[in-house]
C-alpha cells in the first residue's frame, strides 16, 4: 500500500479538480511505473496542460461563457473516463 505525505495529498486534490485521470495524476507526481524518459516527457505535457486548465477553471469561476463551455467538456470527459475505469 502506498504512503502519501500531506503536500501530495495536496497535489493529487488539485490535480483532481482539475479533471485529470488517476493515471494522468501518478504521472504528474511521480508515482509511475513506467521508463523514466517516457514518464517525463508526458509529465512535462501534463504540468503545462494542468496551467492551462487551471487558467479555464478560474475564468469559468469568474464567468466567462466559453471557459465555462470548456470546464464543462472537461468534467463530462473526466466522468466518462471514470465510468470506463471502474468496470
Amino acid at each position: 500500500m502506498e504512503t502519501w505525505n500531506e503536500d501530495k495529498l495536496k497535489e493529487v486534490e488539485e490535480l483532481g479538480g482539475l479533471f485529470f485521470s488517476e493515471d494522468e495524476i501518478r504521472l504528474i507526481v511521480g508515482e509511475s511505473q513506467e521508463n523514466n524518459f517516457h514518464t517525463a516527457l508526458q509529465r512535462g505535457r501534463l504540468k503545462a496542460e494542468a496551467k492551462i486548465r487551471k487558467s479555464v477553471i478560474q475564468l469559468a469561476q469568474s464567468g466567462s461563457g466559453p471557459a465555462q463551455t470548456e470546464a464543462l467538456k472537461m468534467i463530462e470527459k473526466m466522468k466518462i473516463e471514470s465510468l470506463i475505469t471502474s468496470r
